[in-house]
C-alpha cells in the first residue's frame, strides 16, 4: 500500500521533470526567434526603417554609436586574423555594415535638412560632436573648400552668412572680397 501512495503523489522528481520540459519549450521558442537568420532579417528591416521613416535624434545617436563600434570591432577582428578563411563571412558583414551606414546617412541627412533650422543640437549629439571635432571653429576648412572648388572649377552659387537657412545669399566673389577688406564700420 505504501508503494501505491508513492506513485500517486507528486514527488520532487516529477516536479523537476515538468519544470525542465517547460524550460526546454521556452528555450526552443526563444531559440527560434534568436536564430541568426531571424536576427539578420530584423536588422535589415531596421536599416530600411532608418531610410524610410524619420527617426528621433536619440535613436540616430544610438545607431551612429553602434555603427562606429561595429566598424572598430570589424577593423580589430580583421587585423587579428591569421588566415583569410578565419573570417570567411567578411563580404556579408561588410555589405550589412555598409547598408547600416547608408541608412544612417539617409536618416541623418533627413534630420539635418528637416530640423537643422532649430540649431546645432537638432541633428543629434554624435553629429554635433563630430562637427566640433572636425571644424573646431577654424575658417581654414572654408578656405580649403574654396580652394578645391576653384581647382575643380566648380561654381559656388550661395554662401552662408549665418547659421540659419535664411542666411544663404547669392555668392559674388568680387563683393565677398571687397567685404573682407572693407575698413568702414558696419553699414
Amino acid at each position: 500500500m505504501a508503494e501505491s501512495q508513492n506513485t500517486n503523489a507528486v514527488g520532487p522528481s516529477r516536479m523537476s521533470s515538468a519544470r525542465d520540459s517547460s524550460i526546454a519549450g521556452a528555450r526552443s521558442t526563444l531559440g527560434g526567434i534568436f536564430r541568426g537568420d531571424v536576427v539578420l532579417a530584423a536588422g535589415i528591416v531596421a536599416i530600411l526603417i532608418f531610410m524610410l521613416i524619420p527617426i528621433p535624434t536619440w535613436l540616430l545617436d544610438m545607431g551612429l554609436s553602434i555603427s562606429i563600434l561595429l566598424s572598430v570591432f570589424i577593423l580589430m577582428l580583421v587585423l587579428s586574423i591569421q588566415k583569410p578563411l578565419e573570417f570567411s563571412t567578411f563580404p556579408t558583414v561588410l555589405l550589412i555594415t555598409t547598408s547600416l551606414r547608408l541608412g544612417l546617412n539617409v536618416a541623418s541627412t533627413r534630420l539635418i535638412l528637416g530640423e537643422g533650422h532649430e540649431g546645432k543640437q537638432a541633428a543629434g549629439a554624435v553629429i554635433e560632436a563630430f562637427g566640433g571635432l572636425i571644424i573646431q571653429g577654424s575658417y581654414v576648412v572654408g578656405g580649403i573648400v574654396f580652394a578645391i572648388a576653384r581647382q575643380l572649377q566648380l561654381p559656388i552659387r550661395y554662401i552662408g552668412v549665418g547659421e540659419q537657412v535664411d542666411d544663404l545669399r547669392s555668392f559674388d566673389a568680387r563683393t565677398f572680397v571687397d567685404a573682407l577688406f572693407d575698413e568702414s564700420p558696419d553699414k
